[in-house]
């Protein structure tokens, strides 16, 4: 593993595990706050986690034919545009489209289809004496950053008071930044080397 790709992996890794920690905690609340039912409520959050199983599963199927880097880059667009999609509306049949598509994690742990392509390259570039070495890394950064995503989830309270903004436009706003963060991950992964034959 060259030291460039390792930092690009980490990094986008760190960044994919904040955001998931911020959605884990705000989520729910922002849904809430838009005086949704609960039940809806529910399916929103449920079919997010349904959009990353069914991701996994594509990527265990497909992931190979697909690229890693494509299926990386690709994930973290979709999450990107699910995250974009939630912060400007409150139509539950788009709320609920964008989780499913977004593949949007209220979970609070980072799971799901990128991931899981993390690790296989991470499998494939580490070598026998460094790899355990290098998941412990991998897993650490993931862990810190992605408590420190639900730390980030107290900011709405923040903006509310310093930028005269209701609960609902600041929930907005920092979905619309984690919708941003997404997007740079996305461009770090954009980087990675390409396997032969993709």
């Amino acid at each position: 593993m060259s030291p460039t790709s390792g930092a690009s992996l980490f990094a986008a890794a760190g960044l994919r595990s904040f955001v998931t920690g911020l959605t884990g905690v705000l989520l729910g609340l922002y849904l809430a706050r838009l005086a949704l039912p609960a039940a809806t409520v529910g399916v929103v959050l449920g079919l997010g986690l349904a959009g990353n199983a069914i991701g996994t599963a594509l990527v265990a199927f497909a992931g190979e034919r697909l690229g890693r880097r494509r299926l990386l880059v690709v994930s973290s667009v979709l999450s990107a545009a699910g995250l974009t999609a939630l912060a400007l509306t409150d139509r539950p049949l788009v709320l609920s489209v964008a989780a499913l598509v977004g593949m949007v994690n209220a979970m609070g742990r980072d799971r799901g289809p990128a991931q899981t392509v993390d690790q296989s390259l991470l499998a494939d570039w580490a070598g026998d004496a460094e790899r355990t070495r290098v998941f412990a890394r991998y897993t650490l950064v993931q862990d810190i950053l992605g408590a420190g995503g639900s730390l980030a989830a107290a900011a709405p309270a923040l903006f509310v008071g310093a930028f005269d903004l209701t609960p609902v436009e600041a929930n907005r706003w920092v979905l619309a930044g984690a919708a941003g963060l997404s997007l740079v991950t996305a461009g770090l992964y954009s980087t990675l080397p390409q396997p032969p034959g993709h």
